[in-house]
């Protein structure tokens, strides 16, 4: 997987040498950082220009995918005030609870994109945080709306069970989740320089 924030041609020559060596290549477009890194629930909008810019910052460098990945996550201020102290939190997202229409908004509007990227010639997959499964079972929305998550169906869905994060208890998410995915991330290895909001945690 290639996170694609910034359309250089540095970053596409790494992608060609990737193609040239034959190796299968995930590209997903994001943000600069300075314009919020993340695709949200709030700028899907914004992250289907972005994807029309990928696209053609694609074709001008003659590169080659395997798959498009849509990184649809909480805004990258979430994670910068969970480090810095959980309970600033709660300013920040009971204010989203309100909107119960934003939710429904954002899983049309990224059903578009994924629409439009198979036109395009391309498989989707998205990678999703699997709390998200117990949302479905019992019919809720309560953590979309709260986290910003989207619940947008692609072709293939990759669980983040970052088993990094939670320590002793990774096994056991990975027990619980594992089983019913289709496929999964277990760890990170922390930020890249890009990208300040993410957590650093040991490999």
């Amino acid at each position: 997987m290639i996170m694609v924030s910034d359309l250089s041609s540095e970053r596409a020559r790494v992608v060609r040498q990737l193609n040239q060596a034959g190796i299968p290549v995930v590209g997903i477009p994001l943000f600069p950082w300075e314009h919020g890194y993340y695709f949200t629930v709030d700028n899907a909008p914004q992250a289907t220009k972005r994807y029309e810019q990928w696209k053609r910052w694609t074709a001008e460098h003659g590169l080659v995918w395997d798959w498009v990945g849509l990184d649809i996550e909480p805004e990258a201020r979430v994670y910068q005030q969970l480090m810095a102290n959980p309970w600033g939190l709660v300013p920040i997202l009971l204010p989203l609870l309100r909107d119960r229409q934003r939710v429904r908004r954002a899983r049309e509007a990224y059903g578009a994109l994924v629409n439009q990227i198979h036109a395009d010639g391309w498989q989707v997959e998205n990678y999703q945080f699997p709390l998200i499964a117990d949302e479905r079972r019992v019919g809720s929305t309560l953590l979309q709306r709260l986290m910003g998550l989207v619940d947008v169906r692609t072709d293939r869905e990759v669980w983040m069970q970052y088993t990094s994060f939670v320590g002793s208890l990774g096994p056991g998410i990975l027990w619980s989740y594992g089983p019913e995915s289709d496929a999964i991330a277990v760890g990170t290895t922390g930020a890249a320089p890009t990208c300040p909001a993410t957590p650093s945690s040991p490999r």
